[in-house]
């Protein structure tokens, strides 16, 4: 007898950090990643944030990512929108430089992803890796 499979999806929040001290290449390393985890089949919401939130959509591997914002950085603003809708996303999954201080009250699952030419911020809640 054939069994069944379950697949389960998660709706994973991604924040981008779109400040001035990310550069293009970054800004497409980010985009490569977020390629990778659209495959993998889980639906992405996309929030674009420097200093506040500019854009938030869900992601389409069709659509080229247009960044807004460009000025300085500030996490807090994905986090805060991250602790009010737990509920509805499994994670957070923030890439960045990582050159802003800590945000304040983070909760549930995060893993800040750095680009390969930032260094790691270990202040940061969660967990923390770096791109190659």
């Amino acid at each position: 007898m054939a069994g069944s499979k379950e697949k389960y999806y998660s709706n994973i929040l991604v924040g981008i950090d779109t400040s001035l001290s990310v550069n293009q290449s970054e800004l497409e390393e980010f985009q490569n990643e977020l390629y990778h985890m659209h495959r993998t089949g889980h639906d992405i919401e996309i929030v674009l944030c420097d200093t506040e939130i500019h854009d938030q959509f869900k992601y389409n591997p069709r659509e080229p990512l247009k960044v807004t914002g460009r000025g300085g950085t500030a996490f807090q603003p994905i986090i805060d929108l991250y602790n009010k809708n737990q509920r509805k996303y499994s994670c957070l999954i923030y890439l960045t430089d990582g050159e802003a201080s800590s945000p304040i009250g983070a909760r549930g699952s995060i893993l800040w992803v750095h680009s390969s030419v930032s260094n790691i911020n270990d202040s940061l809640p969660g967990k923390c890796i770096k791109l190659n």
